[in-house]
């Protein structure tokens, strides 16, 4: 592999670029391979207290340790992958690997027996902005009687001003 600070290597990115999505998807996969392997590790730590045996009185300690470094909100959020998706749900750690954790993280406080292969298959479909859409959407609509699908609010491409995109006869003109 070259070095990427070589404009030579630069340039030969771009003749390649089909070649680079290509590394970059397999790159992406190795990530979430790994994500989910320290998920578990992780949870073994905590849950055994392995910390104690590195000399470390918490978890919380021992992720923070220097040859560790992994934020508190990082560990518990890959526990909470690991505790939802394998444990709970069922997936093998390969099926969990397909999807980024931090997407599977996002849609987790919203999934439950009934909708949880939906959900799955709309983490590997579907955008971290759609997904954060569904999630406000299903929160939005948690106490109503019937469903409304929540308006989507985004900036022209074009113009830059801001886009509103609603049913008129489902907004509300004050009372």
């Amino acid at each position: 592999m070259k070095k990427l600070t070589d404009n030579s290597a630069i340039s030969d990115l771009g003749a390649r670029s089909h070649e680079v999505r290509e590394e970059i998807m397999e790159l992406r996969k190795n990530l979430s391979l790994s994500s989910i392997r320290l998920a578990y590790l992780l949870k073994q730590v905590k849950e055994k207290k392995l910390f104690s045996d590195w000399g470390h009185p918490s978890f919380e300690s021992a992720i923070a340790d220097p040859d560790i470094s992994i934020s508190r909100s990082t560990a518990y959020g890959l526990i909470q992958v690991w505790e939802t998706w394998v444990e709970k749900y069922g997936k093998t750690p390969d099926e969990v690997a397909e999807i980024p954790y931090d997407k599977l993280l996002l849609i987790a406080p919203i999934v439950d027996e009934d909708n949880m292969e939906e959900m799955f298959e709309n983490a590997k479909a579907l955008s971290r902005q759609d997904l954060q859409h569904m999630k406000l959407e299903k929160k939005a609509n948690q106490d109503l009687p019937d469903f409304k699908p929540m308006p989507k609010l985004y900036r022209c491409r074009h113009c830059g001003l801001w886009v509103f995109e609603a049913d008129d006869n489902e907004l509300c003109r004050g009372h």
